[in-house]
């Protein structure tokens, strides 16, 4: 073989890594780094001389305990504090399950860990837990620890010549320290270069595979009409009856009656909106990050369509 051919076929296998192993390799480096840190406690059993069966060994070097832990949301392209306290013994070692995000700079202390940890700026929403272990035992605890947050546009081009757009609506934060926010879109689909979308659907979105494949989920659902939002909050006034004078009472009784008829009806209301989503039959966009550009697949009840698109990042919620 020539020198030249090998340089070309060396070449290509380089892209080839660059080209596919992109979405892959944070959970390598991670994989790489959460073996290396095990390898250390061991080489410490070793050399303390330990043999001790793992539930003994935590009791003597315990777990590292995490009393306070708030997600921190980064923006793409720039940079945030996480802060997290509890007790730490020393040499406790701390790693991100995401390895898109960058540490700057860290500190421990036997009460807190701060690390000022960046975001590429071309990053799609994505997260990381914070994972914490103790030095010796391996002992290990772990919180949900940082958010890549804002809005985002897809913009993709399926092949049976629709166009689908999906833009946001709204984040619903939980008060739940281990659940992470919900996020709505807006989809739009329209048919070839038709301006005026053929129907309009909420899509919330699912990220739980970000991090270890820049894949997500749009779960799609018929539109909440103004008027079911109308409906809920009276309902919610009539949950305080002793409030309200007969007059409020009757009025309120009348309009409750007036938007249901109104829902009620098939050539409006969400009934309509059913009937269309279920006419186009598709419920879930999936689809995936890549160098090359999104791709995935549009999920109908006729199998699967391919879309490809793009992802534009268009600031904080």
């Amino acid at each position: 073989m020539t020198s030249k051919l090998t340089e070309t076929i060396l070449a290509v296998a380089v892209v080839a890594a660059l080209t596919f192993g992109v979405a892959r390799s944070a959970t390598n480096r991670y994989k790489e780094r959460l073996q290396a840190i095990e390898a250390t406690a061991q080489s410490e059993r070793k050399r303390l001389g330990l043999t001790d069966k793992p539930k003994d060994l935590v009791a003597k070097y315990p777990t590292p305990e995490i009393q306070l832990c708030r997600l921190v949301t980064v923006l793409p392209g720039s940079t945030a504090e996480v802060v997290i306290k509890g007790k730490f013994a020393p040499g406790t070692k701390f790693l991100f399950e995401n390895d898109i995000f960058g540490v700057v700079k860290e500190t421990v202390t036997a009460g807190e860990y701060r690390a000022t940890i960046s975001a590429p700026r071309n990053s799609g929403p994505t997260y990381a837990y914070l994972h914490a272990f103790s030095p010796v035992s391996h002992g290990e605890v772990s919180c949900l620890a940082v958010l890549v947050g804002g809005k985002y546009q897809w913009e993709f081009t399926a092949d049976n010549g629709w166009r689908i757009r999906l833009s946001p609506v709204s984040q619903k934060t939980s008060p739940d320290a281990k659940t992470l926010p919900e996020q709505f879109y807006r989809a739009d689909f329209f048919r070839g270069a038709e301006a005026k979308a053929f129907i309009t659907l909420d899509a919330k979105l699912n990220m739980v595979e970000a991090p270890p494949e820049d894949r997500y989920l749009a779960h799609l659902s018929v539109q909440q009409p103004k008027d079911m939002a109308e409906l809920e909050k009276l309902q919610q006034r009539m949950q305080d009856m002793s409030k309200l004078s007969p007059q409020e009472m009757e009025q309120l009784m009348e309009r409750m009656g007036q938007l249901a008829e109104k829902m009620a009806d098939p050539n409006q209301g969400i009934m309509a909106g059913v009937q269309e989503m279920t006419e186009m039959g598709c419920t879930e966009i999936r689809f995936r990050v890549e160098p090359a550009g999104v791709k995935g697949e549009l999920a109908c009840t006729g199998g699967p369509v391919l879309v490809k698109g793009t992802m534009k990042f268009l600031g904080p919620w």
